[in-house]
C-alpha cells in the first residue's frame, strides 16, 4: 500500500532522487525528513512479508538497513532480502521501524541534517514517526463483519471456467483476470452477498486442483479491490500442510482470519503454543476477527482428555475446550460445516440447532459465541455433480429452520 511518513519535526521523509543512493557514499544521503508536501519522492510502497514489512521508493528501490542494522539506510536495492525487512509497530498515533537484527531502530537525525539511519536501540522522539496511508481502504464495523451473507458456490449468471456447471467457488476468485474479477464482484454484491472466503496463500491447491496455480504475491491487490467494492474477505492463512502462518497478506486488509479449512485439531492443549493455530493466526493478524471452521458436524476440536485435566469420556470436554477458544484465544465463533444432501438437510438442521442452543444461550456451560451456517453444498456441487437449485433449496430450508444464526455463506 502507498504511504507517506512524517518524522517528529512534522516533515515528510523523502527518498532523494527517488532512490538509488548508497548511505556510505559522500554527499547526499538516501533519506531525509525535510519535505513539507507529499510528492513522488515522499511516496513509498509498504509491503508485508511473513510478519515483516518492506518499504520501496517510487522508483522501485527498497530501504536497506546496511548489515541488518546499526549502520545507515541505503535505497539502492531492487530485491528484498533480510536487510530490506523491518519490524513495524504502528499504534495509529506513533510508528517505529526496527531492523532485522531485532536491535536497531530507524532514526531521523533531527538535531542535524534530518537524514535517516538505523543506529538507535530505543524509541524516542527522533525514532517516532507518523505513517499516512494514502490508499487505505475502509474496514467495515464489527457488527457488519459478524453478520454474514455469502455463498461459497453461487451461479453468477454466466458460466465461469474451472468450476462445475459454471459455478463460482469463492477461493477461485484469485484465478481470474482483472476484468473477470470486476464482473464477479459486481454480480456477487448485486446478489446481496457481503462475505467472500478465500485463501491468503497458494500453499495448497484450490479445491483439489480444479483451479490453476496463482501468484499469492498479488493477494493485497485482491483484498483491496474486494474491500473497495464493500465485500468482506474471509481469509484462510494456512495451507493444508503448513505449521506456521506464513503469508503476504497485509493485516489491515483482513477483517476475518482463520487457520485451515475444516480443521479437526486447531489446538491440542490449553496453551498458547505452536500447536494452537488460533494463537498463531492472532499473532500475525491481531485485529482480525477469528473463527473456527469445523469438519462436518464436529462439535469441538479433537483433544486428549488428560491434557485438559479431565477423565476419559467426560461430557464437559467440549464446553471446556470452547471456553478456552473463546475466552483465551479470542475465537469469535464457529463457521459450521454440514452436508445438506444427507437426509434432506435434516442432519444439518439438527446439528446446527444444538450449536445454536449451546453457543447462543450458554447451555450446558458453553460460552456465548457466533454461529454461521458456512459450508453445506460445495462437495455436492463439485464432487457429486449436484443441482444448483436443489442446493439453494436445502440451504434456504436450514436458514428458515435454525435460529439464532449470525449469518450464512452457503447461499
Amino acid at each position: 500500500m502507498k504511504i507517506a511518513i512524517r518524522a517528529n519535526n512534522g516533515k515528510y521523509i523523502s527518498a532523494e532522487q527517488g532512490g538509488g543512493l548508497v548511505y556510505s557514499d559522500i554527499g547526499t544521503k538516501p533519506l531525509y525528513a525535510n519535505r513539507d508536501e507529499i510528492g513522488p519522492w515522499e511516496t513509498f510502497e509498504l509491503e508485508y512479508i511473513n510478519g515483516y514489512i518492506t518499504i520501496k521508493t517510487c522508483n522501485g528501490y527498497y530501504w536497506t538497513a546496511e548489515l541488518g542494522g546499526g549502520q545507515g539506510i541505503s535505497t539502492n536495492r531492487m530485491e528484498a532480502w533480510a536487510w530490506e525487512q523491518f519490524y513495524f509497530n504502528d499504534s495509529g498515533e506513533q510508528a517505529s521501524f526496527k531492523t532485522i537484527n531485532g536491535v536497531n531502530i530507524v532514526c531521523a537525525e533531527l538535531g542535524g541534517d534530518s537524514h535517516l539511519n538505523a543506529t538507535r536501540i530505543n524509541v524516542g522522539p527522533w525514532e517516532s514517526f507518523n505513517v499516512e496511508y494514502l490508499d487505505k481502504v475502509v474496514i467495515p464495523p464489527i457488527d457488519a463483519i459478524r453478520t454474514w451473507k455469502g455463498n461459497l458456490t453461487p451461479y453468477l449468471g454466466w458460466d465461469l471456467p474451472y468450476g462445475p456447471n459454471g459455478v463460482f467457488w469463492t477461493p477461485g476468485y484469485v484465478a481470474y483476470d482483472e476484468s473477470t474479477r470486476k464482473r464477479i464482484r459486481d454480480a456477487y454484491r448485486g446478489m446481496g452477498f457481503t462475505h467472500l472466503p478465500m485463501n491468503l496463500t497458494n500453499h495448497s491447491t484450490i479445491y483439489r486442483d480444479f483451479y490453476p496455480h496463482w501468484d499469492d504475491s498479488l493477494i493485497n491487490t485482491y483484498l483491496t479491490e474486494l474491500l473497495k467494492d464493500e465485500i468482506i474477505p474471509v481469509g484462510y492463512t494456512m495451507g493444508d500442510q503448513d505449521t506456521t502462518v506464513n503469508c503476504k497478506a497485509d493485516p489491515s486488509l483482513v477483517p476475518i482470519a482463520l487457520g485451515k479449512w475444516e480443521d479437526p485439531t486447531p489446538l491440542k492443549k490449553p496453551a498458547m503454543d505452536s500447536d494452537n493455530r488460533f494463537y498463531l493466526v492472532k499473532e500475525k493478524y491481531p485485529n482480525s476477527v477469528i473463527y473456527w471452521h469445523n469438519p462436518p458436524y464436529q462439535g469441538a476440536p479433537y483433544v486428549d482428555y488428560a491434557d485438559w485435566g479431565l477423565p476419559e469420556g467426560d461430557s464437559g470436554i467440549n464446553a471446556k475446550v470452547w471456553h478456552f477458544m473463546v475466552d483465551e484465544c479470542k475465537v469469535q465463533g464457529l463457521m459450521f460445516q454440514g452436508q445438506a444432501w444427507n437426509n434432506d438437510a435434516q442432519d444439518s438442521i439438527n446439528s446446527l440447532g444444538d450449536f445454536a442452543l449451546r453457543l447462543g444461550t450458554g447451555h450446558h456451560g458453553w460460552p456465548i459465541a457466533d454461529l454461521v451456517d458456512y459450508e453445506e453444498t460445495a462437495y455436492y456441487l463439485f464432487n457429486m455433480g449436484g443441482n444448483q437449485e436443489q442446493a439453494l433449496a436445502w440451504t434456504k430450508k436450514i436458514r428458515n429452520t435454525v435460529s439464532p444464526l449470525n449469518g450464512f455463506c452457503n447461499g
